[in-house]
């Protein structure tokens, strides 16, 4: 269920990320409001998804639950190749348009919190050693959060041109 809902959250801000550059291209004034609006509310569900890894990975920590590994390391797989083709196709145009940035944000820490998932599953697959799952959560959670961070600050702080 929480990766569903991860999923939605992506599948959103990527719609809303479209339809902000849209109304951008366009260089009302106003619609440059709707693109910095719509890259805070990208900002607010990447910091969102990271408040729920934090969550769930506390609390696997304190009740760890076995995993199958094997599906584990398939699922993630395939949203590394997924969420890296999409990181990819944005990269280009990321330094450009801070609401590409966002998307690309997004789409890039989809992709290492995917990596991690794929490292976990083989450490499981291996050790058994289920709590590794969580404190990699953990650690990727960080490495998403300093980005999201600056990220954020960025929007609230560039003059709208």
């Amino acid at each position: 269920m929480s990766d569903a809902g991860h999923n939605l959250s992506d599948t959103v801000g990527l719609l809303l990320a479209l339809i902000a550059l849209h109304y951008e291209q366009t260089g009302n004034r106003k619609h440059k409001l709707i693109s910095r609006f719509t890259t805070l509310l990208n900002t607010a569900l990447l910091f969102g998804a990271v408040m729920i890894i934090i969550y769930e990975s506390v609390g696997k920590i304190i009740s760890p639950s076995k995993l199958d590994s094997q599906a584990v390391i398939l699922t993630a797989s395939v949203a590394i190749v997924v969420n890296g083709l999409t990181s990819w196709l944005l990269m280009r145009d990321n330094k450009e348009n801070i609401n590409i940035r966002a998307a690309y944000l997004h789409a890039a820490t989809d992709t290492l919190v995917s990596a991690g998932i794929v490292i976990s599953g083989i450490i499981i697959r291996f050790t058994g050693w289920y709590i590794i799952d969580p404190i990699i959560s953990l650690g990727i959670s960080v490495l998403i959060l300093i980005p999201t961070i600056r990220l954020f600050c960025v929007t609230i702080k560039s003059p709208l041109k």
